[in-house]
Formats: C-alpha cells, structure tokens, sequence
C-alpha cells in the first residue's frame, strides 16, 4: 500500500462535535462540579479555578479565544505567550 494513500486519509480526518444553544440547567452544571472537585490532577496539586459563564460574556469569551487559536496556528511562534501557569513537571 502507498504510504502516502495512508498519510493521506490520516491527514484529511476531522471530527466536529455538534452543540445545540439549548442552556445546560444549573443543577447540572453543580453537580458536574461537585464530582469534578474530587478528580486528582496532574501531580495532585489541583490548580484550577472554575468559572461558568452565560450569554454575551461567554460568547465574547469564546471568541477571544478562538482569535488566539487562529493566531497561533497563522504564526505557531505566538504560542510562546501562552505558557502554562503551572510547571507540573520540573
């Protein structure tokens, strides 16, 4: 088989998910939380903070993002600037 067919076909993939605008009701925002906060990470020191947002905040949110992503794609030396603020493992 051609290596290249292969290449190929591994390249050309993609996987999309499709969200609906329907919202994700509260309780099951919190409930997700309360299982989530007893989940270990990466060496145990669980650094994260959560923020849940809605509406105009979220989208602006979602788009500044993917500004960054198509940024850093256009130009990968950008992702410099993107550095974990935990060094999980020195």
């Amino acid at each position: 088989m051609n290596a290249s067919i292969v290449d190929e076909a591994i390249v050309s993939r993609m996987s999309v998910r499709a969200f609906t605008d329907q919202a994700v009701a509260r309780a099951d925002i919190e409930a997700i939380l309360q299982v989530a906060s007893r989940a270990p990470s990466g060496t145990n020191c669980q650094p994260w903070k959560v923020y849940v947002l809605q509406g105009g905040i979220k989208n602006a949110l979602v788009d500044k993002v993917c500004a960054a992503h198509d940024a850093i794609r256009a130009n990968p030396a950008l992702a410099a600037e993107y550095q974990e603020e935990y060094d999980y493992y020195p």
